[in-house]
Formats: C-alpha cells, structure tokens, sequence
C-alpha cells in the first residue's frame, strides 16, 4: 500500500481458468439505488448498501 494501489488476491480473480468463491462485494455493488442521507444537527450520514457476496464460475459458450 505504499503507492496507494491494492494488492489483488488471485484466489478472488475472475478468469476462465479459475472458480472463485466468496467474491465480496458482488458485480452488483455494495452501495445501494436508493438515496443518501445527511443529518447535519447529529453529524449522520445514512448509506443504503448492499453486503451480497458471489461466486464466479467460468464456462465458454459454443
């Protein structure tokens, strides 16, 4: 972390040689569609998220 740049797990890569599990955030996201919210008389700020995690599993279509 010293140039700022995460270090990638290869055991979480999606590639087409490779099943890999407990991929977390999915592809969809960990922030949600609906609205934030700010409440500045408590200093709050309200996030919808989303913690689903996937699996990726490589096939090749014909």
């Amino acid at each position: 972390m010293k140039k700022g740049v995460p270090i990638r797990d290869p055991e979480y890569s999606t590639r087409m040689d490779h099943l890999a599990k407990g991929i977390c955030p999915s592809a969809m996201g960990y922030h949600n569609q609906g609205h934030d919210s700010i409440d500045k008389k408590r200093e709050l700020v309200m996030l919808g998220t989303n913690m689903i995690c996937m699996d990726w599993e490589p096939f090749m279509l014909p």
